[in-house]
């Protein structure tokens, strides 16, 4: 409409130019989607620092290595959105991925393993619920007991050495491609779409967020805790097995150390994607935004040549910087 067209009353709506567009779109990131503004932002950054880091074999190198410790940080977002945390999460990967390998060798088919290996982890998860709910030990020596068990049973088993030479039908599921994309990260992709689902749209999910948040209220409105509790260590269990389902199959072998060098990830990730260490608030794209954030620091550390010491010095300065906050704003 022209100026000479407008009534009286009538002004004439500013043009929205792309700087706005940008601003809002920021704005909201900011606003609720803080750690996906900053993974975009380290991606910018590191862009510049590296010509590498943007070709897509290094995307899908970063992907693949990132969807092992996603599957893993899943679970452990259920259980830190009770407001627990389970420590075993690691060493429970490791030991299936000897179960894994073990079976294998003996001769047994690789759909079998494959399902009774997620059944192993999840009798762990239901075991670890089951402490926590049923003979009340607290959540930090339980799962640190279980831990010790299940690292223990691996060099059992394995007697010290990793089980190594895997049969050829265990190789896509770490791997194997699909499309161009590497099935790891197809898994990580499904399990996260499911799990978030679950999360927002199903009773049981919508149970976990009212446990975490306050447990007492969440009995009084009738929500069975204690099935709630078990139900999401189990998930846990299940989720550290098809971690290390897909880690044995990448590696070529069963080694029970392994899982435990995901620990400090397993927390890190889903606080810096959100999930609060009191319980309560948290969701799965956040959780998936902070593995890819800590994947592409180490990525860019990598291709840095940064030497490994220091590495390890960066990751755990993260970590601080992501955990502490959350505790100062807690006790406050």
């Amino acid at each position: 409409m022209s100026e000479d067209m407008k009534g009286p009353g009538e002004q004439a709506m500013p043009a929205t130019t792309a700087k706005d567009h940008l601003l809002k779109v920021g704005g909201y990131l900011w606003t609720n989607q803080k750690p996906l503004l900053v993974l975009i932002l380290i991606a910018i950054v590191f862009a510049f620092l590296s010509e590498h880091f943007f070709t897509f074999n290094n995307l899908m190198n970063v992907a693949r290595q990132a969807s092992i410790a996603a599957l893993l940080a899943a679970g452990m977002t259920l259980v830190l959105t009770l407001g627990d945390i389970d420590l075993s999460v690691g060493a429970n990967a490791g030991f299936c991925g000897v179960i894994a390998a073990y079976l294998l060798k003996h001769g047994v088919a690789a759909p079998w393993t494959f399902m009774m290996v997620l059944g192993v982890g999840g009798c762990v998860g239901w075991i670890n619920g089951f402490l926590v709910t049923k003979v009340r030990i607290p959540f930090f020596i339980a799962t640190l007991a279980t831990m010790s068990v299940l690292t223990g049973a691996g060099f059992l088993i394995t007697g010290g050495y990793p089980i190594s030479l895997l049969p050829a039908s265990w190789k896509p599921f770490g791997r194997g491609l699909i499309g161009g994309l590497p099935v790891p990260v197809l898994i990580m992709l499904i399990v996260f779409v499911v799990l978030q689902l679950m999360q927002s749209r199903t009773t049981i999910g919508r149970s976990i967020y009212a446990v975490g948040a306050n447990e007492r209220a969440a009995r009084l409105c009738g929500i069975k805790t204690d099935r709630v509790r078990l139900f999401a260590y189990t998930l846990c269990g299940v989720l550290a097995a098809l971690g290390g389902i897909v880690m044995s199959s990448r590696l070529d072998s069963g080694d029970p150390t392994v899982g435990a060098t995901f620990l400090l990830t397993l927390i890190a990730a889903p606080v810096l994607g959100g999930t609060k260490l009191s319980g309560g608030i948290g969701t799965m794209f956040g959780t998936l935004v902070g593995v890819f954030v800590l994947g592409v620091l180490n990525n860019i550390m990598s291709l840095m040549n940064l030497n490994s010491y220091w590495q390890e010095v960066v990751r755990g300065a993260i970590i601080l910087a992501v955990v502490v906050p959350q505790i100062e704003r807690r006790r406050r």
